[in-house]
């Protein structure tokens, strides 16, 4: 009886079919995910590093969102539904913060929304 015959699977191949199942698995395990990064440097030390993106909140209504950037003085936003300024089927919202004592209002879209901010904390 003959051996079986060898066949050759380029690495390549082989390591997009891999992240295609993990990316799978993780995004089966957690809906919230949205985005990867995947970088190779493969003469360095850290030769592969994967990461995936995930939203950070929903929108509950108008009320303070936890604040995910250190631009701003409090650890806080105000978010309110800005319907008017709804476009191509996405709904908006007007945040608003206090930077260096100053209020400043901001036009953000829920795509945005969902992954720059934090869970509601607080109603009007």
């Amino acid at each position: 009886m003959a051996a079986p015959a060898l066949t050759f699977v380029d690495p390549h191949e082989r390591f997009r079919a891999a992240l295609a199942e993990l990316k799978a698995a993780a995004e089966a395990l957690d809906p919230r995910i949205y985005d990867w990064t995947t970088k190779s440097n493969g003469h360095l030390n850290s030769a592969l590093t994967i990461a995936a993106w995930r939203t950070t909140t929903v929108y509950e209504g108008d009320g303070w969102y936890a604040a995910h950037y250190g631009g701003v003085d409090d650890d806080r936003m105000l978010v309110e539904r800005a319907p008017e300024h709804d476009r191509n089927g996405e709904r908006w919202f007007r945040l608003t913060s206090w930077y260096k004592g100053r209020k400043a209002s901001a036009y953000t879209p829920e795509s945005c929304f969902v992954r720059d901010l934090g869970r509601k904390i607080g109603n009007v």
